[in-house]
């Protein structure tokens, strides 16, 4: 890293170099052009005031303007000559002689080609360009459930109605879904409209409907997020004054849209199984940092002489700089039965946020309450969320 910051700051100063004596060049150059237009004004007074001398002006002033082109010329020959050696200079400084294109597994994708495609088709749902999907599905041959399409459209547009500040959208998305939502798992979207709604119709001055409402979505939920709960109707105090205090004002701020959203977002993907990011996004964020790694890699290997490539290696060879949110797990190993997890037995998410696998937590023909090993935390089976290890 220390290096290539070096490489980069000389590239710096020599970039800096040739631009200031190419702004001198072209001072000259502009002066150089002047003058010219100055010769051949002057060249053609002269020979209008006399024309029995014209052949000795012309031959005069074409003297002086071969002279001055050959100055333009030669200032563009100079440019043109350090441009090149700073082409040839940064190309140098990054020389390699293993390609990217050589890291890549030629037959990568021969057996999972479907799987490719699907992931291509969702990742073009995921951020809605619907015709572009359509258009890909159809030349691939793919196939994703007509239910998955219009998941997708009928988030975009909840989505696309939060972050311009509008509720009415969401408010008809969990009516539509309201089974679904009502679930513990779910219950940060609902808690987090509760919030916004009921501020948002005090700042208002409906009080009243601010009631009303509370009444009808607040209270199921009052329990389990009392201390939210009551910091928020508390804003029906200040009335619309609550837009400006500074316990409320966060609400009406394009960043609380924002959150919202992200929450409807995280939700929404999670009831059809599905992550709220996309993996093809996260495959390529991740390929990219892994490729000076890699490389590095691959040249240290071909300097032993080695034919061997990064993905003949049972591991991965070498340390990926990932970001804190790709960065994740290949295996969860659960610390009550000392097994890893599997398909059949995945890791499950506990209210109280341990995990275990779902074997160990869910005993056949046992509909009791579930006691967490490491806390006094008990809950209900359906409380358990499925979670998924990348």
């Amino acid at each position: 890293m220390a290096m290539t910051m070096e490489k980069l700051k000389s590239i710096d100063q020599k970039i800096g170099a040739v631009a200031f004596t190419r702004q001198q060049s072209w001072d000259k150059t502009t002066s150089n052009i002047q003058e010219l237009k100055e010769m051949i004004s002057k060249c053609r007074g002269q020979v209008i005031e006399n024309p029995s001398k014209a052949k000795h002006i012309l031959k005069s002033t074409r003297t002086n303007l071969k002279r001055v082109c050959k100055a333009v010329s030669r200032e563009h020959k100079c440019g043109m000559s350090e441009v090149s050696e700073l082409a040839s200079f940064v190309d140098k400084s990054f020389e390699s002689s293993i390609s990217v294109s050589s890291l890549a597994k030629p037959d990568a994708f021969s057996s999972t080609s479907t799987h490719l495609h699907r992931a291509i088709g969702e990742h073009l749902l995921r951020e809605g360009y619907f015709n572009a999907f359509q258009a890909f599905m159809q030349e691939s041959g793919s196939i994703i459930s007509p239910d998955c399409t219009d998941a997708f459209k009928s988030l975009h547009e909840v989505n696309a109605a939060l972050l311009q500040g509008n509720l009415e959208p969401l408010e008809a998305w969990l009516k539509e879904h309201h089974e679904e939502v009502t679930k513990p798992k779910y219950a940060s979207l609902i808690a987090e409209y509760c919030k916004m709604r009921f501020i948002h119709l005090a700042g208002e001055g409906k009080n009243p409907a601010a009631f009303h409402f509370g009444k009808q979505y607040m209270d199921p939920l009052f329990n389990s997020h009392k201390e939210e709960f009551q910091k928020a109707i508390r804003s029906f105090i200040y009335g619309p004054d609550c837009k400006n205090h500074p316990d409320y004002k966060f609400y009406f701020t394009e960043t609380a849209w924002s959150n919202i959203s992200h929450v409807f977002l995280q939700t929404a993907c999670a009831m059809i199984n599905m992550r709220h990011t996309s993996p093809l996004a996260t495959a390529v964020t991740t390929g990219c940092a892994g490729v000076s790694v890699l490389l590095k890699w691959s040249k240290v290997i071909k300097a032993t002489n080695k034919k061997s490539q990064w993905y003949d290696e049972e591991v991965l060879p070498a340390c990926i700089p990932l970001e804190s949110t790709d960065k994740g797990h290949s295996i969860f190993v659960c610390p009550v039965s000392k097994s890893a997890a599997t398909r059949t037995d995945p890791p499950v998410l506990l209210t109280c946020g341990h995990a275990i696998c779902k074997a160990s937590a869910v005993r056949p023909n046992e509909l009791r309450l579930l006691n967490c090993p490491y806390c006094p935390k008990k809950m209900h089976p359906s409380d358990l969320i499925e979670m998924h290890f990348v």
